[in-house]
């Protein structure tokens, strides 16, 4: 994102111009030829407001749609209130869906927008994606907003049912695939304990999040070389932002 975004963002996108806006074009807004409906208390002003200026997830929906292959499944880990999956659907025909998020409250929402904009059958599915299954009670940490929540293992209101996503593919049968990531940094447990789950990963579109794991500090450019090693190359990012295709 550049500086004369990040003014804007500051100046317009927040929570009293959100307030306003979403009640003005009453919690309807068209995002790339899709109708995103976000009638919901665990969505914010914030997010309405980055939603009507064309800021939310921006650098992802530019990149969808430029680079997804429409013969391939496609898998997303962290569909949040379903935008990216929803914009897809409306310009890309004959596509396969299977949207995992881990955060219940926005489900209804989720499936609501889904069904409005997914043309055909989609799996939508209410999962925390790990890295090895070892059994431990996973939760949901909300955060200010429906894009920064987070997985974690302290105890909170919201259980969340775990699966590896080499589990996940072959329940599902799914052979080559497109994988969309924005999981607020548990890619490194994925990356780290189960990157055997990229081997049939055609492309990966995907934003890097800083964290810890095992004592470690893990920088945005660390996990990019991680995905690197597993057989991919950059073809484009936008700050956070990836686009890695099979080498």
């Amino acid at each position: 994102m550049n500086y004369i975004r990040i003014i804007i963002a500051t100046l317009l996108a927040n929570n009293l111009t959100g307030f306003l806006i979403r009640r003005l074009v009453n919690n309807t807004f068209s995002v790339k030829g899709a109708i995103i409906n976000t009638d919901s208390k665990f969505i914010t002003n914030t997010t309405c407001a980055h939603l009507f200026f064309r800021m939310y997830e921006s650098s992802e929906i530019r990149f969808v749609l430029k680079y997804i292959n429409p013969q391939t499944t496609i898998l997303e880990l962290g569909s949040s209130i379903g935008v990216i999956a929803s914009v897809l659907s409306c310009n890309v025909q004959k596509l396969e869906f299977h949207c995992i998020e881990a955060n219940l409250n926005l489900m209804e929402t989720l499936k609501e927008n889904l069904d409005k904009n997914v043309s055909g059958n989609y799996g939508l599915y209410n999962y925390a994606v790990v890295g090895n299954d070892n059994n431990s009670q996973l939760y949901f940490q909300t955060g200010n907003d429906s894009t920064t929540g987070h997985i974690c293992h302290e105890k909170t209101d919201l259980i969340i049912p775990t699966i590896t996503l080499s589990e996940f593919l072959a329940t599902r049968k799914i052979k080559e695939y497109t994988l969309i990531c924005d999981i607020e940094g548990a890619e490194v447990e994925i990356l780290k304990n189960d990157s055997k789950a990229l081997d049939l990963c055609q492309m990966v579109i995907i934003e890097l999040h800083e964290t810890s794991y095992s004592n470690s500090f893990y920088s945005i450019e660390k996990l990019s070389k991680i995905i690197i090693e597993c057989g991919f190359k950059v073809v484009e990012k936008d700050g956070p932002n990836y686009v890695f295709i099979r080498k």
